[in-house]
């Protein structure tokens, strides 16, 4: 089988890259009228905030309206991008000082407005699917010909499936971090310039690219390379003028709400806990919903046992060898370690998101190796399946309603004559 991979034309990777997208978004919107707006999460409550800016049709999540309702973050990423041509004008009902300084996802396919808001919404859509398909193609020119099977693991990563079906930036940040480093590496300014372009945007994402960043800095100046540095430290720059605009116009700082997610092994805690409260009950409830609960259960101890493969990897001697995408993974994996139960490792959504960038992070580091690390690869793959049945199979269907502007009440009007009939 591996051989066989080996052989295959890069126009096979990226038709299996893209079917594999594709086939899980149908999947999804068939339970919902074959609507792509889904993807983006409406959820009732910000529509109503934001009423004018909705494409007229799509689905829209009622429920939990207290709690801000069924949608999810996909919706924030929209509504950024269709007003962001529009000066002063900001989406309502999210916190902005949490949400604004991750403008570059939606600045990528805001000039897709030019085609109205559906526009916009297909464009969040494109432009995930192109960072993945080019991501793709430069990852082919990375890994070492007995290794090129290893794009496959790139390809089914089951982080960066859920972030595009929820179309959220955490794989939009993985396909620029992956083109921005295999672009890194070559001596030609023209790569080095578009590395620069990639690296910017990936920052202006989501600030877990400096995960990566820094490490990548810190070898240009263990090399010597003091102008690569320079460029490097300009990759600031871009996140650097966003936040003083945001300051500066809108009086935004920086979210305290952060330092509530900041709880180290809470999450590890309150898993292991619910583990032990869903052993305590078996005999007690019915055997489906203690099936269900364990499938649950299954895919964040599968996370726990992917922090452990993956720190055994990394920290595997020799250290010297790609220590800067050893350094980024552990970076990443410290931050998962703090994230706190209640917000991230109650709901797989939320804690998955955060190891997106472990598959790319590995690839750099073992795609070139004789023996690449097999209890993470084989561990990612139970994940993948999992999460590929739940998306197919298991994912109920949560109540909604399809989305229709208010435009005032519609009575008839009567005609009254002009003249008093003679």
């Amino acid at each position: 089988m591996i051989a066989w991979l080996n052989e295959r034309p890069a126009v096979f990777y990226l038709g299996a890259g893209l079917g594999l997208y594709i086939f899980c978004a149908l999947a999804v919107m068939s339970r919902y009228e074959w609507n792509p707006s889904v993807l983006a999460r409406f959820g009732s409550v910000y529509v109503e905030a934001n009423a004018d800016y909705t494409p007229t049709g799509s689905i829209q999540f009622v429920g939990n309206e207290e709690w801000g309702g069924n949608g999810y973050d996909g919706q924030i990423f929209y509504y950024y991008a269709r007003t962001f041509f529009e000066p002063g004008r900001w989406p309502e009902g999210f916190s902005k000082a949490y949400r604004a300084p991750r403008i570059g996802y939606p600045l990528l396919a805001a000039p897709f407005v030019v085609f109205g808001s559906w526009g916009v919404l297909f464009g969040l859509i494109i432009v995930q699917l192109a960072l993945f398909a080019l991501s793709i193609h430069l990852l082919l020119s990375w890994v070492s010909a007995p290794n090129k099977y290893l794009v496959v693991f790139y390809i089914a990563s089951p982080f960066a499936l859920q972030s595009f079906l929820l179309l959220v930036s955490d794989s939009v940040v993985a396909s620029l971090l992956l083109m921005g480093t295999i672009l890194w590496q070559r001596e030609k300014w023209p790569a080095v310039l578009l590395a620069w372009l990639c690296f910017s945007l990936a920052l202006l994402a989501k600030e877990s690219a400096l995960f990566l960043l820094f490490p990548l800095g810190l070898l240009t100046l263990v090399e010597k390379k003091y102008f690569r540095a320079l460029i490097m430290l300009g990759t600031l720059l871009p996140f650097l003028l966003w936040q003083a605009y945001l300051r500066t116009a809108h009086g935004m700082v920086p979210a305290s709400i952060l330092t509530i997610f900041l709880m180290p092994l809470d999450g590890l805690l309150g898993l292991f806990l619910e583990g032990w409260t869903w052993l305590s009950r078996a005999g007690s409830e019915g055997l489906l919903s203690f099936i269900l609960q364990a499938f649950k259960l299954s895919a964040r101890f599968l996370l726990f046992l992917l922090i452990c493969v993956a720190l055994f990897a990394v920290l595997r001697p020799p250290l010297s060898r790609g220590w800067p995408f050893r350094l980024a993974t552990v970076f990443l994996l410290a931050s998962v370690l703090f994230a706190d139960h209640y917000y991230f490792w109650s709901v797989y959504e939320n804690i998955s998101r955060m190891f997106t960038l472990v598959v790319p992070f590995f690839l750099l580091l073992f795609a070139r190796e004789s023996r690449p690390p097999w209890p993470f690869f084989g561990t990612l793959t139970v994940l993948f399946l999992l999460v590929l049945v739940r998306i197919v199979v298991m994912t109920p269907v949560f109540p909604y309603t399809i989305f229709e502007p208010y435009n005032g009440p519609d009575y008839l009007q009567k005609v009254l004559p002009t003249d008093p009939p003679g």
